[in-house]
């Protein structure tokens, strides 16, 4: 999961926690702001939910119940 916004970017590998970054200052991704911008974190992630409420994104872990159902 990711978005984008200006010079931000934040990201999310299942199941960790988001991940923030400076791309301007950091494009190799190497330090994560997470921890020292809550509140970003807190705007960029709901805004990244409603994108996908909006657009029908199904959840990982509701995608890995499925796949293990199936077997």
């Amino acid at each position: 999961a990711a978005i984008r916004i200006g010079r931000w970017k934040l990201v999310r590998k299942y199941p960790d926690a988001w991940e923030l970054y400076d791309i301007e200052q950091d494009r190799t991704e190497c330090n994560n702001l997470a921890e020292h911008d809550p509140e970003r974190v807190k705007e960029m992630s709901d805004r990244y939910e409603a994108w996908a409420n909006r657009c029908g994104v199904i959840p990982r872990e509701v995608i890995l119940e499925w796949m293990k159902s199936r077997k």
